[in-house]
């Protein structure tokens, strides 16, 4: 009985702790964000693709990483917003190794509208030259923001927290964080960098929690 409230009342409280969130940031004249996330490392000890398989009988992976910001169908199923595998942005490459340190950062400008669930959606695949390339894994990298800065400068990061592979989660692993704030208006339309210059230049104000 405990555990069927809690699974009703828990979703409700996180439910109007963002409402919460959203008026209170409404009242401080945000309405144009800068979210950011950091893609920290690969783990796939076993060497393995998404059914299981090896990725090479004599060598290890080579993988390759794509990632994109979420916010229209976060929770939908694969590839939710995703339209083409253009639509990623590319982290990285690397050659014969399973496990990568990546520390790499893919940053959305979000111009007005409400939001609250956010998916990084995370796609490793197994390069080959001679052959097509195996899926590694699809990775869901939820989080619902709760805190907004004024400012880049003031902006802080988020715990590390574990991805949710989708194929072979029991083996290939892939940790993360975020953080959130405000942009000025005209920051929207710019890419994440150019947004990120423009409001570094901003005088910086309190963090809104």
């Amino acid at each position: 009985m405990a555990s069927f409230i809690y699974c009703i009342l828990f979703p409700a409280l996180v439910t109007l702790l963002v409402l919460a969130w959203a008026d209170q940031d409404r009242e401080q004249g945000h309405t144009f964000y800068g979210i950011e996330t950091e893609i920290i490392d690969l783990f796939n000890n076993q060497g393995q693709i998404s059914n299981g398989k090896f990725c090479d009988v004599m060598t290890k992976c080579d993988p390759v990483i794509y990632g994109f910001i979420d916010i229209e169908k976060p929770i939908s199923p694969w590839p939710g917003a995703i339209r083409r595998l253009e639509d990623h942005e590319y982290i990285g490459g690397h050659t014969n190794t399973d496990n990568v340190r990546l520390n790499k950062i893919i940053g959305k400008v979000i111009c007005g509208g409400a939001f609250n669930t956010v998916n990084l959606r995370v796609e490793v695949y197994d390069h080959d030259i001679f052959t097509q390339s195996d899926l590694i894994e699809q990775f869901n990298c939820f989080f619902v923001p709760h805190i907004v800065a004024d400012s880049p400068l003031l902006s802080t990061w988020s715990e590390t927290r574990v991805c949710k592979g989708i194929h072979n989660p029991n083996n290939t692993r892939l940790t993360y964080r975020w953080r959130l704030h405000a942009l000025p208006a005209s920051a929207c339309g710019l890419r994440y960098n150019e947004a990120l210059t423009l409001a570094s230049q901003q005088k910086p104000k309190r963090a809104v929690v």
